[in-house]
C-alpha cells in the first residue's frame, strides 16, 4: 500500500492564566467545528482516510462476508417470562432488525406461539422498539413499554394477549430513565414509574385501575434523594405484596419499600441506605435481602411479612436488637 501523506494541523498557541498559572494550547482553533480551518482540516482527514481503506483489496470480500452472516437467518429468545399458563419472550429473527413479543402455551412445542406485539407491524420505519414487557399474573394482559427513534422514552402499552389489540389509554414517559410495572394480582391494575420531570429526574411510583378510576400517585417520598432515585417495582409470587427497590442514581445505594397489595395497603421502607442491602426478593409471606452493612461478602437477611397487623415505623439499622420478628403491611 502507497504511503498517504499526513494532514498536518497549524499549531497555534493560545495561553490562559487559571489561578496564577499559565496554560497553553496549541489545537483550539479545531474546536471551533464552524471555522472554515477546521472544515478544511477535516475534509482532508477523511479524504486521507477513504484513500487508505480503499487501498484494501481484500476489503470488499471482507464486508460481504460479514453482510452473509449478519443476514443468516437465526432464531433466538430473550426474556422468558410467565402469566398464567402463557410463555412470554422477546424473539430476534434475522434478518428482521427489532425484536418482537410473542407467547407460548408450551415451550417444548414451537407451533403453539403467536405474536403479540410487532414493533414493525406498528412502525413500518423500524424506528420503534421494546423496551420491556411485564405479563399480567394470569397472562390474559401483558404491559409493553415501546420507544420511539431511538429514544428509550418509552410509553407504556397495556395489551390483550390473544387479539394483540391495545387495552385502555397508553401512559407516556415511563422508561424516561429506565422503567418498570408490578402487576396487582387480579390482572385489572398495575403500579408503574413516571417521571415528574420532562427532563428525566424525580421518578415516582403510580398506580392505573384498568377502565377505572384516574391514575394515582402512590409513592413519592421518602427517598434518599428523590431527584435521582431509579425504581424497580416487582410483585411477590402470591400476589400479596409489592416491592420497590430504589437506587440512589447509579451509586449502588439502596432504599426498599413494601406495601400490602390491598386497597388498604400503605408502603413503608425496610431498609434504608445505611443498611446497605443491594438486593431483595420475595418469598413466600417474607422478604430476603442482600445486607453488606457489617459484612463485605455479604448476609442474607429474612423478613417475615404479615398482612392485617398494625404499621410499626421500621427500624433504621439491621443491628438493633429491637428488629421485630414479624412486621405487617
Amino acid at each position: 500500500m502507497t504511503d498517504i501523506p499526513l494532514v498536518r494541523a497549524a499549531r497555534i498557541p493560545v495561553t490562559d492564566t487559571y489561578h496564577g498559572i499559565n496554560v497553553s494550547e496549541n489545537y483550539r482553533w479545531l474546536e471551533d467545528a464552524s471555522a472554515y480551518e477546521t472544515m478544511a482540516w477535516t475534509k482532508a482527514q477523511q479524504q486521507r482516510t477513504r484513500a487508505y481503506f480503499d487501498g484494501i483489496s481484500w476489503r470488499d470480500a471482507l464486508r460481504g462476508r460479514v453482510e452473509q452472516l449478519l443476514r443468516a437467518e437465526r432464531t433466538t429468545y430473550r426474556r422468558l417470562l410467565s402469566g398464567g399458563s402463557t410463555f412470554f419472550s422477546l424473539k430476534v429473527q434475522t434478518p428482521r432488525q427489532r425484536p418482537f413479543l410473542v407467547a407460548l402455551t408450551d415451550l417444548d412445542d414451537p407451533a403453539t406461539e403467536r405474536v403479540v406485539v410487532d414493533p414493525d407491524a406498528i412502525d413500518p420505519s423500524g424506528e420503534t422498539s421494546i423496551d420491556f414487557f411485564v405479563p399480567s399474573p394470569d397472562g390474559r394482559q401483558v404491559a409493553v413499554s415501546l420507544s420511539e427513534h431511538g429514544s428509550e422514552d418509552g410509553s407504556l402499552y397495556v395489551y390483550d394477549a390473544d387479539s394483540g389489540k391495545v387495552v385502555d389509554e397508553p401512559i407516556p414517559h415511563v422508561n424516561l430513565m429506565g422503567g418498570s410495572v408490578a402487576w396487582r394480582q387480579d390482572g385489572a391494575g398495575f403500579w408503574y414509574t413516571l417521571c415528574a420531570d420532562p427532563a428525566g429526574f424525580r421518578q415516582q411510583v403510580w398506580f392505573r385501575e384498568l377502565g377505572g378510576a384516574p391514575d394515582h400517585l402512590d409513592l413519592a417520598g421518602g427517598f434518599a434523594d428523590e431527584r435521582i432515585a431509579e425504581h424497580y417495582l416487582s410483585a411477590s409470587p402470591d400476589g400479596r405484596w409489592v416491592m420497590d427497590r430504589v437506587q440512589k442514581g447509579d451509586g449502588g445505594e439502596w432504599q426498599v419499600f413494601v406495601r400490602s397489595q390491598g386497597a388498604n395497603g400503605s408502603w413503608w421502607q425496610v431498609a434504608g441506605i445505611a443498611d446497605k442491602c443491594v438486593y431483595a426478593v420475595f418469598g413466600t409471606d417474607e422478604l430476603y435481602l442482600l445486607s453488606r452493612q457489617d459484612a463485605p461478602n455479604g448476609k442474607v437477611l429474612r423478613l417475615p411479612l404479615i398482612d392485617g397487623a398494625g404499621s410499626p415505623t421500621p427500624p433504621r439499622s439491621f443491628r438493633q436488637a429491637t428488629w421485630p420478628s414479624r412486621i405487617s403491611r
